[in-house]
């Protein structure tokens, strides 16, 4: 409950200046909340990201941003040459293989599932019909992986 009260708070008060914002192509903004900051990732997040998500001769994700809370990571992918839709299906047919506990949204285009001790929430964004974002958040928490899988933290913060 703790982990669920913090993360609302700080997502709660993300403030409106240039600082607390990420621009992304065709100008859509993403809100970054007070305790989040963009960082440059290393090897071993970029090894990390292309095993997990990026890992498919179907689609590539390749990584635009990475966002770091104490308690989540946001990883921003941008489909290359396919369609959200596409990209949904495919990996929610691939982690239906893969996992054997797995929760799919397919109003809201959303999948939660685990990779070893980490909590996995795919989102899939589309704006106006030419700019697609997916974002993949991970926590070792399960109360913070449920806010951001039954909420719509992340599509919240997105402005075009």
């Amino acid at each position: 409950m703790r982990d669920f009260l913090i993360v609302f708070v700080v997502i709660g008060f993300a403030c409106n200046s240039k600082e607390n914002q990420l621009t992304l192509p065709n100008n859509i903004i993403f809100k970054i909340a007070p305790e989040e900051y963009l960082k440059k990732p290393d090897q071993n997040e970029l090894k990390h990201y292309s095993s997990n998500f990026n890992n498919s001769k179907i689609y590539q994700i390749p990584l635009f941003k990475l966002l770091i809370h104490n308690q989540y990571t946001i990883y921003f992918g941008i489909p290359f040459e396919i369609k959200n839709l596409d990209v949904f299906n495919a990996r929610s047919n691939q982690i239906q293989e893969t996992s054997n506990s797995y929760l799919v949204d397919t109003l809201l285009y959303k999948i939660k599932y685990m990779i070893g001790n980490k909590y996995i929430i795919e989102e899939y964004h589309i704006f106006d019909s030419h700019s697609s974002y997916i974002t993949f958040t991970e926590t070792l928490s399960d109360s913070i992986s449920n806010l951001f899988f039954h909420e719509n933290v992340i599509k919240n913060r997105f402005f075009y």
